[in-house]
């Protein structure tokens, strides 16, 4: 009778001390949301295997005012780099691909061979999503949906977009002049870089997979018992591999953030504890990565860290603010300026006077001043559409203050002021 009481005693315990590790989750994470205005976030935590705690906080979109959910898909932005890896596994576990083989084999049909020539590409995954495709023969969404999601159980994921708007997926949000506001769904990105959209419980599931070695190494094609041991280097199979993390007490880690200006996502995994943590935010921060850390880290015990406020220079709509100001210094002073050349021209005290050396200075800044446009309207990176909404007003308006500058500033050195004339008669001769 008292072994039973005294099982019943440590289990209560257990519960209690658990329930209140719960409860210093929940309050870290709704300061860290109130602080840094951050309408919505999930979270999902795996321990020793099993996903032992799963919420949601806040508001799926500002504006319906529409509770954040557990099941409320968000967009994953760079997390979906090792999903993808994965579908490359799955091929591989099929003989299919290997890992080793030259892309070449299986696109033959990339712009040149491989050596003979480089041009711009914005991720290898991007690549990889294309070898998924034509080596399994079915679009890359269809592979994913059917060879990856749907065996893991992870019945709130795609890669489409209507698909997730019918599941009532999270809205993304931005700053736009000081107020946190729907953000307009424009670029965000490519097929194997990014475009998954995901629910905290469905990545519950997917860490639970990936800590499991038999459910992993059987379900979704991983190289079996203890997978992390075959990566290499500091990042390897869309996972950024820390062999000795210091805030973890040296050990294993592998973690993964997604940054879109709507959105923001990271995942924490412990393999050899089999422990793990996903957080995702409608909001595009810094933050997600912290939180997840910290999270993960408290599990051993270790008092969770003061909520931090991002520096107003970590957000881009501070820099939209600076931008548009300066725009409007720039306008007002390149405008003053006109006003006194042009008086001085009609008084002629300015003349048309081009030498050599004042067309190349003026050809310059017309280049100059060409080049700003152009690599405004075609050099951005990431792609305009992908810019926060009130950087994409203030950018432009900044650069065509600077290139009016640039032309009023070629044009005035064409206009040299004239040198006085002296008079004759008040000289004497």
């Amino acid at each position: 009778m008292s072994r039973g009481i005294s099982v019943a005693f440590l289990l209560v315990c257990a519960l209690d001390s658990a329930s209140a590790r719960n409860r210093s989750i929940d309050r870290f994470i709704t300061e860290e949301m109130a602080l840094n205005g951050i309408p919505g976030l999930s979270l999902a935590l795996v321990e020793d295997g099993s996903v032992s705690y799963l919420r949601a906080y806040g508001v799926r979109s500002v504006h319906s005012r529409e509770a954040m959910l557990a099941e409320t898909p968000v967009e994953l932005a760079s997390l979906s780099k090792a999903l993808t890896a994965l579908a490359v596994l799955r091929l591989e576990r099929d003989g299919l691909v290997q890992r080793d083989s030259s892309v070449a084999a299986i696109l033959p049909d990339l712009e040149s061979p491989p050596g003979e020539r480089s041009s711009y590409a914005n991720s290898n995954y991007v690549l990889l999503a294309a070898i998924v495709q034509r080596a399994s023969g079915m679009p890359f969404p269809d592979f994913m949906r059917k060879e990856i999601f749907q065996p893991l159980g992870m019945d709130r994921t795609t890669t489409a977009e209507r698909e997730a708007q019918s599941w009532i997926r999270a809205a993304p949000h931005e700053w736009q002049w000081g107020q946190v506001k729907t953000s307009p769904s424009r670029f965000l990105g490519w097929y194997g870089s990014s475009l998954v959209k995901a629910s905290a419980e469905d990545m519950g599931k997917y860490m639970q997979a990936l800590l499991d070695p038999q459910s992993a190494g059987n379900g979704a094609g991983w190289p079996g018992q203890g997978w992390w041991k075959h990566l290499e280097g500091n990042y390897d199979l869309g996972w950024a591999v820390q062999a000795e993390a210091e805030w973890l007490g040296g050990e294993l880690v592998l973690e993964h953030t997604g940054k879109l200006w709507g959105g923001s996502t990271a995942i924490v995994l412990a393999p050899h504890r089999r422990d793990g943590v996903a957080v995702l935010a409608n909001l595009g921060s810094t933050r997600a990565i912290a939180v997840a850390r910290a999270i993960l880290r408290s599990r051993d015990g270790s008092p969770l860290p003061r909520p931090r406020k991002l520096s107003r220079g970590e957000i881009p709509d501070s820099w939209a603010m600076i931008f548009l100001a300066s725009a409007a210094g720039i306008f007002l002073a390149t405008l003053g300026r006109a006003l006194v050349v042009w008086r001085q021209v009609r008084r002629c005290a300015r003349a048309w006077q081009p030498t050599v050396w004042r067309d190349a200075r003026a050809a310059l800044l017309v280049g100059l001043a060409i080049a700003l446009l152009c690599g405004l309207l075609w050099g951005t990176d990431p792609p305009r559409a992908a810019l926060p909404t009130t950087i994409r007003t203030a950018l432009p308006a900044l650069v065509g203050g600077v290139t009016g500058l640039l032309l009023l500033t070629a044009v005035t050195g064409l206009l040299p002021k004239r040198r006085p004339q002296l008079n004759r008669d008040h000289r004497g001769e």
